[in-house]
């Protein structure tokens, strides 16, 4: 009986873990697609939403955010002027630091102090 007590204490301290990284992943994500957001009149840019779980990091926006940060081409003949613009690294860029990020400190990150700290927060939590 102790081991399999042992084993689900192992399993919610894990799952601690995985959402105070994510919950951390997605506030820098958030903050960082911020600074580099520029000021649109079209509002609907700035709803983003971010879902965390024991498991999952959900990352809900509209579709055109993905789209600028890339590169504008030019058409020299064409009739319509496609101006050269600045490019917004708000998307690619980003999510993909983060996700490497993430990936390392889930794999990396469980140390025995920030064990020890999860069971102290749990503890409090479960006393209150």
């Amino acid at each position: 009986m102790d081991l399999v007590s042992e084993r689900d204490n192992e399993k919610i301290i894990f799952r601690a873990f995985v959402r105070r990284t994510l919950e951390k992943r997605s506030k820098i994500i958030s903050d960082a697609q911020n600074n580099n957001m520029p000021d649109f009149k079209n509002k609907s840019y700035s709803k983003r939403t971010f879902e965390v779980s024991d498991e999952a990091l959900v990352y809900r926006h509209k579709g055109l955010l993905r789209f600028l940060d890339m590169k504008r081409l030019t058409y020299p003949k064409s009739r319509i002027k496609y101006n050269r613009r600045r490019i917004f690294a708000v998307h690619n860029t980003i999510i993909m630091k983060q996700y490497d990020a993430t990936m390392r400190e889930l794999t990396y990150g469980l140390s025995d102090s920030i064990i020890s700290e999860i069971k102290a927060e749990l503890q409090n939590n479960s006393s209150l």
